[in-house]
């Protein structure tokens, strides 16, 4: 498993081309849902009214969709059907203490959304209990679906700082976070950041079950190690905090990360409710735009995450109203030694009695995942400003994941009316057209001064940001160009309360790369070269590197690659062309290299060698490893030159020729061109060049 490399802090992708919205590609719009429901803030009172758990389910699709939503919980199936169109939402309310995933042993609460006629929905999940509240945007085990050669799909887990209890210490609230299984036979490995009692829940190879360590990779411990779908597993500490946790599946795997009430930051009150949906590092990116949050005196917080080492990450930002921007942040990105987990960092902007909102772009050298936090309420007043708000946590997608439409759904809280909304959106400096961002029948905003523009590094503009003003009520908001993609964030604050909604993103797998090899499909004599063939497809990336190692003794790396000096005498070697992939086109790259097959030089019946293909890097998923076949006793002998001649061969492999010349004055004599048989041997005799009298001219005279 990977390790992790995680920070926190206010981000860019911009060597990279953007990449064009896919209108058939619906991102967080899909077919079937699993979600769940952690456990909220406890205990409950006159004062603590009983929670509120729902699903607001919102569709583009022409005319009414049906979906159904089926449960399991206490072990009786329970299933029933709604309908959605595209001129409002659905609301489906479920009893709290129902599907409150409270800990390691409830295994039967996922909640399993599925739609009739491959019709795409999207479902915004909110959790309300009183001044706790948070919602996030569920993404589709379809839509985090890639092809069936990548075999890994890892997951890094954040959540909020460790101070986890009140000044009586009768509340313990946990770092938590949730995985629910998308299909049937998945396995499920955990690389925690700290130890976890898993109370026989998990497995590890030295410890057994039960406790498990940090830097020590475990398993969910069940039959054969495979988990069955739609199965829950809550993962809590108290005091302590998760953030850094890889979650890793061979499929598609919900997860589900947060607190049950925590601070942001330690020990600034009062706590909220944490919750997010995690996408696969299949869909992290490179490049940022952040918005700020508007109505809060204490600045922003971000925190960010890598699964790769050596990741230079750098945050511009400028002051709303200026066109002045400052790096804000830079700093090379590393996991933590011997760990097999994240390390992360926080940075905050803009806090102070002269706050000054902040828009930021944040670029990374790799792919990084990044939420959004909201701080707690009493740290406006540190910013001389009032007690407002609570904390929130939201993803935040790069922006080769915006889409092209969204919509804005209302949030109503049960321990009292929000009294503030708002909804950010970020658009990509190439699709800026005030004319052509659109709320509903109108113009989001025709005035382009009113937009804010948000610089990279390089001190060019990137994109644009602008806040609203949020009714509460259900919209549309859209590029009227189809092929144009932004990003809308829905928010809102109160005394001690909040919540946020990321509006969805695309899935495109452009940070996982699938590399494919192939041989040729005949059979190899010993001494000739074999051509290795890989095609690379889906990153984005600036470029991806491969290893080849060769699976026995056959095989031995050309002279002209690097051989590594490893266990059991296998040759290993860098491939000496690097797969380029500037991003945008959607095409494979393909290189080719060769591999030198051993010669004995006896005659046996044909053997076998494997070539793997593995990765340089981390994200880098390769195919099972090539098969070749060394036919007979080996090529034919490497021929000297005719005196006074030379020979060319293309090989020494059968139907690879031979092919003779004579140096000027001499003439062939016998064939030309000579044949390599299966049998080892050239064919005909070597030809040979004899000497050309010339032509004599009339003597003198004569």
């Amino acid at each position: 498993m990977a390790a992790a490399v995680i920070v926190e802090a206010s981000i860019n992708d911009f060597e990279l081309p953007f990449l064009p919205a896919d209108p058939t590609n619906l991102g967080s719009y899909g077919t079937k849902f699993l979600v769940g429901f952690m456990q909220n803030i406890i205990p409950r009172d006159a004062v603590r009214p009983v929670p509120d758990a729902y699903l607001l389910v919102t569709t583009s699709e022409t005319g009414v969709v049906e979906f159904e939503v089926t449960t399991m919980f206490g072990g009786v199936q329970s299933s029933s059907t709604y309908t959605v169109d595209s001129t409002a939402l659905t609301r489906v309310n479920f009893p709290a203490d129902d599907v409150y995933v409270t800990n390691i042993q409830s295994r039967d609460r996922a909640i399993l959304v599925q739609t009739s006629n491959n019709k795409k929905i999207a479902i915004k999940v909110v959790n309300d209990e009183f001044r706790s509240t948070d919602g996030f945007v569920a993404l589709p085990c379809d839509g985090m679906t890639v092809p069936s050669d990548f075999r890994t799909y890892e997951y890094l887990i954040l959540s909020t700082n460790q101070d986890t209890t009140d000044t009586s210490g009768s509340r313990p609230r946990s770092s938590q976070f949730l995985v629910i299984t998308c299909d049937d036979d998945t396995e499920v490995e955990i690389a925690p950041s700290t130890a976890i009692s898993g109370s026989g829940a998990f497995e590890d190879t030295r410890f057994g079950p039960g406790e498990t360590e940090a830097s020590s990779n475990w398993r969910v411990n069940t039959n054969n190690n495979l988990i069955p779908a739609q199965q829950t597993l809550l993962i809590s500490i108290t005091n302590q905090d998760l953030t850094g946790t890889v979650v890793q599946g061979n499929k598609p795997l919900v997860v589900i990360s947060g607190h049950q009430c925590g601070q942001v930051t330690e020990r600034v009150t009062a706590c909220d409710h944490n919750a997010a949906q995690i996408p696969p590092h299949t869909t992290w990116g490179y490049t940022f735009l952040l918005n700020p949050l508007s109505g809060r005196r204490s600045g922003d917080l971000y925190r960010f995450a890598t699964l790769q080492d050596n990741t230079d990450v750098t945050i511009t930002c400028v002051d709303a109203g200026s066109s002045t921007a400052t790096v804000e942040y830079t700093e090379t990105l590393s996991s933590a030694q011997g760990s097999n987990w994240g390390q992360f960092v926080t940075h905050s902007v803009s806090c102070g009695p002269s706050h000054v909102e902040q828009y930021c772009c944040l670029e990374s050298s790799n792919p990084v995942v990044l939420a959004q936090y909201s701080y707690g309420y009493t740290s406006d007043a540190t910013c001389n400003g009032g007690e407002f708000g609570d904390p929130f946590m939201s993803v935040i997608p790069p922006i080769v994941q915006y889409l092209h439409l969204y919509h804005l759904v209302p949030v109503n809280i049960s321990s009292g009316p929000i009294a503030n909304h708002f909804f950010s959106v970020s658009v990509p400096v190439r699709y800026f057209q005030t004319d052509r961002i659109m709320l509903d029948d109108a113009t989001l905003e025709l005035d382009a001064t009113l937009w804010q523009a948000i610089y990279c590094s390089t001190g060019e503009i990137c994109g644009y940001g602008i806040t609203k003003d949020f009714d509460n009520q259900y919209h549309s908001l859209f590029h009227a160009d189809a092929n144009a993609a932004i990003f809308v964030h829905t928010y809102g604050f109160s005394i001690q309360n909040s919540y946020a909604i990321a509006g969805g993103m695309e899935l495109q797998p452009i940070a996982g790369t699938i590399i494919s090899c192939t041989v040729p499909a005949d059979c190899v004599v010993e001494g000739s070269l074999v051509t290795v063939t890989c095609t690379r497809s889906l990153d984005r990336s600036e470029q991806s590197r491969i290893r080849v190692d060769t699976a026995d003794g056959s095989a031995t790396a050309p002279a002209d690659y690097t051989t590594l000096d490893i266990p059991e005498n296998r040759p290993s070697f860098f491939a000496d062309n690097v797969l380029n992939y500037r991003g945008g086109d959607r095409q494979d790259t393909v290189i080719s290299f060769d591999v030198q097959v051993a010669s004995d030089s006896v005659d046996e019946p044909p053997e076998i060698f494997y070539i793997d293909v593995t990765s340089v890097r981390t994200a880098i998923v390769v195919t099972p490893r090539v098969t070749v076949t060394i036919c007979g006793v080996g090529g034919c002998d490497i021929l000297d030159d005719p005196e006074n001649g030379e020979v060319v061969t293309t090989g020494l492999a059968p139907s690879d020729t031979a092919t003779y010349t004579c140096n000027s004055g001499y003439e062939l004599i016998g064939t030309r061109v000579r044949t390599c048989g299966t049998d080892g041997e050239w064919t005909d005799v070597p030809p040979t060049c004899r000497r050309v009298c010339p032509t004599l001219g009339n003597p003198v005279n004569g």
